[in-house]
């Protein structure tokens, strides 16, 4: 394996692991507006807005 394969390699996995990140930011993201979505149906007592 060449230095140039390596870095190509090391690239392509840094990408990989960016994305996965990226992925479970919005899967949590969405998740977490969903649940506050929820819990402010159940709740009336005192209001933020």
């Amino acid at each position: 394996m060449t230095m140039f394969e390596f870095m190509a390699n090391a690239f392509y996995m840094l990408c990989g692991v960016v994305c996965v990140a990226l992925a479970a930011l919005i899967v949590f993201s969405v998740v977490n507006a969903i649940l506050k979505e929820r819990g402010k149906g159940k709740k009336n007592g005192r209001n933020q807005n």
